[in-house]
C-alpha cells in the first residue's frame, strides 16, 4: 500500500503536497513486476454502430455503450457475435424514462439487468438487457425515486443496500431503501493530516470519481480520475469495511468551501489517475493515465494495470495505442477499448484469461 500526502489549508486556497514526490515514470512502475504488449488489437465493426462512447460496460456476453442520441442513452450489443441487440434507457420525464447524466452500473449477482444511477432526479433504476420490447416498460424496475442531495455518487450492493460519495465528513456513507437517513462510514478521506478536525467541502469535491463492482458482489472498488488513487472495499451481512487503499500523488488543486460555490479546481501540474475501469471476479483492470494538463492527452493513455481483489499488483499490459476507456470480458479473454480520432473505434485486444 502506497501511502503519502498531507493538507495545508488557507482560507482562499487548499492544497495537497506530497512527502515523497514520485516522477511520472516511476509513479507507473510500482509495484509491477511484469509488462505484457498487446499489439494485437483488432478494430471492431460495431464501431461504425455508434456515434461516441462516454462509458463502457460489458456484462456477460453484452456490451452497453453510453451513446446518447434524440431517443435512448445506451446501445446494447452481443459483443461476442458483434452484433446490435437494442436500445436502452428512452429519454424523457415520463415512467422508465431517463435523463442527463445516467451512469452505467453492474447490479451485484444479477446479468440479466443494467443498474442506472440517475443523476438527473437523483434516482436509481434497473433495466433489462434480455428484452428490449419499447412498448412495454417491463424492462424497468427497482426504482428509486429520490436519493439523498448530498449524494454525489453512488452503486447499489445488495438488495436494498447502496453506498456512495459525497459532500460528507467521511469518505463514503450507505443507506438503505426505506430509510430516511444515512449513515457515513468510518473511513476516513486520503491525504488528511493527523490534525485536521472538520472536513472542508473543497475536500470531497477534489475526490469523486466512480465505482466498479465486484460482478459476483461482496466487494467494490472506487477510483480518482483526478489523481492516482483506488479504494477497494468489502461487504460482509450488509457491513461495508475498507480492504486496501492505494494511494499515489495527491491531487493538486485550488479550492473554493463556500456553500454558494463548492468547487475543487485541479492545477495544470496535477497528475490525472485512472481514467478508465473495469472488474471481473478474478481481476481489477484500471486504465492509467499519469499526465498533467501540461503535457496534454491526460484523458488518454496506454497502460492497463492489473490488481487481484487483495490490491496486490498483477501485471501492467501496454496496449498498442492511446485509448480513454476500457471494459474486460468477464473470463478475462479479452479487452475493449475506445478512442475517437475523428471516428469512434472499439478494438478487441486478446488477453488469454486468468
Amino acid at each position: 500500500m502506497y501511502k503519502r500526502g498531507i493538507i495545508v489549508f488557507s482560507v482562499f486556497h487548499l492544497f495537497f503536497f506530497s512527502c515523497s514526490q514520485k516522477s511520472v515514470g516511476e509513479q507507473s512502475d510500482l509495484g509491477f513486476d511484469k509488462s505484457i504488449s498487446l499489439n494485437n488489437g483488432e478494430r471492431l465493426s460495431l464501431s461504425d454502430e455508434i456515434n461516441r462512447s462516454s462509458d463502457m460496460i460489458i456484462i456477460n456476453d453484452k456490451m452497453v455503450i453510453a451513446d446518447k442520441d434524440d431517443e435512448y442513452y445506451f446501445k446494447v450489443f452481443n459483443i461476442l457475435e458483434e452484433k446490435f441487440e437494442g436500445d436502452l434507457g428512452k429519454i424523457g420525464e415520463g415512467p422508465c424514462e431517463i435523463g442527463f447524466p445516467t451512469y452505467l452500473q453492474a447490479v451485484p449477482n444479477n446479468f440479466d439487468d443494467i443498474g442506472l444511477v440517475l443523476k438527473s432526479n437523483f434516482g436509481y433504476q434497473e433495466m433489462s438487457l434480455v428484452s428490449f420490447d419499447k412498448s412495454e416498460e417491463s424492462n424497468c424496475n427497482n426504482g428509486i425515486e429520490k436519493i439523498a442531495f448530498d449524494f454525489m455518487n453512488y452503486v447499489k450492493v445488495a438488495d436494498s443496500l447502496f453506498i456512495g460519495t459525497g459532500i460528507f465528513q467521511k469518505k463514503y456513507a450507505s443507506f438503505k431503501i426505506g430509510e430516511q437517513s444515512y449513515e457515513e462510514l468510518a473511513i476516513d478521506y486520503p491525504y488528511l493530516s493527523a490534525e485536521m478536525k472538520s472536513v472542508p467541502n473543497s475536500i470531497p469535491m477534489s475526490q469523486q470519481g466512480k465505482f466498479r463492482i465486484k460482478p459476483g458482489g461482496k466487494s467494490i472498488l472506487f477510483t480518482h480520475s483526478s489523481n492516482p488513487f483506488f479504494d477497494i472495499l468489502e461487504i460482509e451481512n450488509n457491513n461495508i469495511t475498507l480492504k486496501f487503499r492505494m494511494e499515489g500523488e495527491a491531487p493538486d488543486f485550488i479550492g473554493s468551501n463556500s456553500p454558494k460555490s463548492m468547487s475543487a479546481v485541479m492545477t495544470d501540474e496535477n497528475i490525472n489517475g485512472f481514467i478508465s475501469s473495469s472488474t471481473t471476479d478474478n481481476f481489477i483492470y484500471l486504465l492509467y493515465s499519469g499526465k498533467t494538463r501540461n503535457q496534454g492527452e491526460e484523458k488518454y493513455s496506454n497502460q492497463v494495470w492489473v490488481y487481484d481483489w487483495d490490491g496486490n499488483p498483477i501485471k501492467k499490459f501496454l496496449l498498442d495505442q492511446e485509448v480513454n476507456q476500457i471494459a474486460v470480458s468477464p473470463n478475462d479473454e479479452f479487452l475493449i477499448s475506445y478512442h475517437d480520432n475523428g471516428k469512434p473505434n472499439l478494438t478487441r485486444y486478446k488477453l488469454g484469461g486468468e
